[in-house]
């Protein structure tokens, strides 16, 4: 195994090892809850309300599940709470209005979106049919609804709910799956996904632990509250990663963005590391994965280079045909010219016996055409590979354009040395007279 290749299975299992740790406990099929009283001062306004900081807090379940999202993307969509009761078919608004002390038609409670609380079971089982009688009563008597929460009318003894502060950065994690009978995709009532394109809410499922704590917070809260100036409601949100926040009294905006999804900018700046933390390894990945496409690029085309002690057969047998860094090609008429065809008569006459190019044995009187570096090879193998491909041996990479520069400079040189050069006399010397 190789070095690059080495350090990119380090990487990925690296990045493998750290997926866990991105992944949060809440999502979009498991959310937590944020639950508080929100208190408005109807002497001053309809519309704005203040926290009860002390009833701010996150819940969570492992039965709080998903049936349909619809428009809650990205959560975080705080809703006025109102108790439907079972919601099957004629339900009417005056019993809404008994199950919420007269408030569900008040000011401030039409005036914000809210989530309808609807209880498995009942005068009904279908689950559309409870939640398109909430979304005609909803339509009807302008009551915002834009969401609906089913809870169970089974109790089971091993339902957790716990409780976390908002600004308390642990959440709890389930060891064991789901069991079977408290899935919802399990129960033969949950009709949803069949008639998902008439529902126009989000519907979320919550234990029967869960969905009657709801239901003693709107009488303790809401119904006592209920025709005095200062009126209390109970107000939730679903959060589909984990985030920690903190409440203020007067902020009215703490946990979401009211009765719209959040915007983009919002989901990577309003304490939602998660998100951030599944780009910045799916950035890890795609790094690895550039890394690892660069490393098998670079090693095929470096994988036909010719070690030196690579005899014939063994680059035959390799599959593979080495080519030089820089490719020409071969005209056929300078082809017939430097490698004539001629018929195959011994194996004396080549190095090889077989065709490198089709792999076929080289038998007695076929045409050949044998390359200066004494490699010979099939007629209409090696035309087509030199006028075609790349002017080399496909063995030896002997390389035609080459040689032929190199015997046309040695060719010059020779020329040039034999000139003769002029031949210049030098008289004899001259010698004085004798006195």
């Amino acid at each position: 195994m190789t070095r690059p290749f080495r350090a990119v299975i380090a990487l990925l299992v690296l990045w493998l090892l750290l997926l866990p740790h991105v992944a949060s406990q809440a999502n979009r099929n498991n959310p937590f809850v944020w639950q508080v009283i929100v208190k408005y001062e109807l002497g001053r306004s309809n519309r704005s309300a203040n926290y009860l900081v002390d009833t701010s807090v996150k819940q969570y379940s492992q039965d709080f599940q998903t049936v349909l999202i619809h428009d809650d993307l990205y959560g975080h969509n705080e809703r006025l709470l109102l108790d439907f009761g079972d919601g099957c078919p004629g339900t009417s608004l005056e019993n809404v209005q008994a199950l919420n002390g007269n408030t569900s038609t008040s000011p401030s409670m039409m005036s914000q979106p809210s989530i309808a609380l609807v209880q498995r079971g009942g005068q009904c089982t279908l689950w559309s049919d409870k939640v398109n009688q909430v979304q005609a009563l909803s339509n009807q008597y302008h009551l915002n609804v834009g969401a609906v929460i089913l809870f169970d009318n089974a109790t089971w003894p091993s339902v957790e709910l716990i409780t976390e502060s908002t600004d308390n950065s642990s959440y709890p994690t389930w060891d064991a799956s789901l069991p079977a009978t408290r899935n919802i995709n399990n129960m033969s009532d949950n009709d949803i996904a069949n008639h998902a394109n008439n529902i126009f809410l989000a519907i979320y499922f919550v234990p029967n632990l869960y969905g009657n704590t709801l239901k003693d917070l709107i009488h303790s809260y809401t119904i006592n509250s209920s025709g005095q100036p200062i009126q209390q409601y109970v107000q939730l949100a679903m959060f589909f990663s984990e985030t920690t926040f903190s409440v203020d009294q007067d902020d009215n905006n703490a946990g979401g963005s009211g009765n719209t999804d959040d915007t983009y900018w919002n989901i990577f700046t309003g304490g939602d590391h998660a998100y951030i933390a599944y780009l910045l390894a799916a950035g890890g990945a795609l790094v690895v994965a550039l890394f690892f496409f660069r490393w098998c690029r670079t090693s095929r085309n470096g994988y036909g280079s010719r070690n030196d002690g690579q005899d014939d057969e063994q680059v035959i047998g390799s599959n593979t045909i080495p080519l030089s860094d820089s490719i020409h090609k071969m005209s056929l008429s300078k082809l017939d010219e430097l490698c004539p065809v001629q018929e195959y008569r011994n194996e004396q006459e080549t190095k090889n016996t077989v065709c490198a190019i089709c792999l076929e044995e080289l038998n007695l009187h076929d045409m050949i055409r044998v390359l200066p570096c004494h490699h010979g090879f099939c007629v209409g193998c090696i035309d087509v590979w030199l006028t075609k491909k790349a002017s080399i041996c496909p063995i030896c990479k002997y390389d035609f354009e080459d040689n032929q520069q190199s015997a046309q400079t040695d060719s010059s040189s020779t020329n040039a040395a034999t000139i003769t050069a002029p031949t210049i006399t030098t008289p004899p010397p001259t010698h004085p007279p004798n006195h």
